[in-house]
């Protein structure tokens, strides 16, 4: 079956065309990937989210401003941050991760790696959360200015207290073991 999807995306007639679409284009087979064209596309700018938020969801407009802000383009992150603001436990968690990062001591340690023992999936929103908010952290070291919101102002405290490099640093290891729990096929 496989070599015979690898034939028709090689070799489709010529009424097919086929639209493969990912977020993760390194998830993909280098065989499948070797086939394609690469189309990459532009996030979506702050104000259309921001709209799309409060027209089509019913978001108030503070808090869909402050998920635009945070979506870094993403609908989906957008609907991750307005999400937190109804249930704000994974938020508070992910707080705590960026104040052990600041301030680490053995105790909050042990406990944020016990959290991190659940399932799969409140596993991997946990790291997008943090994903967010070093970039949000990244975004105020480099800018000097809180963004919109009261995630952002809370992050503004732990700005100055690490080099650029260092959220950076984590924030690509957090991309990489995203990739690998988004990979596990039993999650």
């Amino acid at each position: 079956p496989a070599n015979a999807f690898l034939k028709t995306l090689e070799e489709p007639p010529k009424y097919v065309k086929f639209l493969l679409i990912t977020s993760r284009p390194n998830a993909l087979l280098p065989t499948i990937r070797s086939r394609c064209q690469l189309l990459k596309f532009n996030v979506l700018p702050e104000n259309d989210i921001a709209q799309f938020l409060e027209n089509r969801c019913n978001v108030a407009p503070p808090t869909a401003r402050e998920a635009a802000a945070l979506s870094l383009g993403s609908l989906h992150n957008a609907f991750l941050v307005q999400e937190l603001k109804e249930s704000p436990e994974i938020l508070e968690e992910a707080f705590t991760f960026i104040n052990w990062l600041v301030r680490p001591n053995v105790k909050s340690g042990l406990k944020l790696a016990g959290e991190f023992d659940s399932p799969l999936s409140h596993s991997k929103k946990r790291i997008r959360v943090i994903s967010i908010l070093l970039r949000e952290l990244s975004k105020i070291q480099r800018t000097g200015e809180a963004g919109v919101g009261e995630i952002s102002r809370r992050l503004m405290g732990n700005s100055s207290r690490l080099p650029i490099n260092t959220f950076e640093n984590i924030l690509s290891k957090l991309m990489i073991l995203n990739e690998g729990l988004e990979s596990n096929v039993s999650g």
